[in-house]
């Protein structure tokens, strides 16, 4: 076996000797979210092609809280994170900012409003110019709010090396060019973060220092959301869980409840409800008892 990190071989040998080099996930010290709500969906529905992607959805994500989003491929979790994201408005209901209403989205929005929520694209290379160099792709949006940023010890901070700073994202990998865009977002101190499947595309040990970076920056007062399928990690890191659910009038949110000892279903191997959760690193999904 091989153990692979940033493209590179770490090391390699029986399972034994390598799966312990592994670090096991450092699980939240959770506490209720008592912090004011930074973002918030208030019957909210997505509509494309004619078509109801996601039923009327009520969510709130306060501040120091860190969320996880799951659900099948395709369901919409994306279609609902632009528009937490500001990046569309929503067919139906409305969203408020710090409590306040917002009417349109994108460059309707003031750039002051749009900076106090960050957002995370599942596609680095769709999200970059490719004509610039990763330092101005990282430091410029911060620089045009007035925030002061390392731009060199931000990305050190995230384990990549700050000599790709001069190059431009063609010259990256997709995982490098993942952790510059998680940068990016970083540098500019949002009161939110929307992070669409931000582990896609890096291996165990760099998706283990993107998670620590979540966690720190929740814990200093910005409400988090990450979107994925890793189930074992969001079940450890974040406060909740939501779940989307297909549906004949749009996809449904639901919480996907703890039981007494806090431990989310699939991390003891079972499902509850009407559940059925594909569980962490693919193992075959467990379907509850009739």
């Amino acid at each position: 076996m091989t153990r692979l990190s940033d493209g590179r071989a770490m090391s390699t040998g029986t399972p034994e000797g390598v799966l312990p080099s592994i670090r096991p996930a450092r699980v939240r010290a959770r506490t209720p979210a008592d912090g004011p709500v930074v973002v918030a969906a208030r019957g909210a529905t997505v509509r494309h092609r004619e078509r109801d992607l996601l039923a009327p959805t009520d969510l709130e994500i306060s501040s120091g809280e860190l969320v996880g989003l799951t659900g099948p491929s395709g369901v919409g979790k994306s279609s609902l994170a632009a528009v937490l994201a500001l990046l569309e408005a929503p067919y139906r209901g409305h969203l408020e900012l710090q409590g306040r209403a917002l009417s349109g989205a994108g460059l309707d929005l003031s750039p002051a409003t749009r900076r106090l929520v960050g957002w995370i694209s599942q596609h680095p290379r769709q999200a970059m110019d490719p004509r610039a160099r990763l330092r101005d792709i990282v430091a410029l949006p911060a620089r045009l709010a007035g925030i002061p940023v390392d731009v060199a010890e931000l990305v050190h901070s995230l384990g990549l090396d700050p000599v790709l700073l001069d190059r431009r994202p063609h010259e990256v990998s997709g995982g490098q060019l993942q952790r510059f865009c998680v940068a990016r977002t970083l540098a500019l101190e949002p009161q939110a973060i929307i992070a669409d499947e931000p582990f896609s595309m890096v291996d165990e040990d760099c998706a283990e220092t993107l998670l620590g970076r979540f966690r720190d920056t929740a814990e200093a007062g910005a409400g988090v959301l990450l979107i994925g399928h890793d189930l074992g990690r969001l079940g450890s890191a974040c406060d909740r869980v939501l779940r989307l659910h297909p549906g004949p009038e749009g996809a449904v949110l639901r919480e996907v409840d703890r039981d007494d000892n806090g431990v989310f279903p699939w991390l003891r191997g079972t499902c509850r409800d009407d559940e059925t959760i594909r569980p962490p690193h693919g193992n075959t999904p467990e379907t509850p008892p009739a």
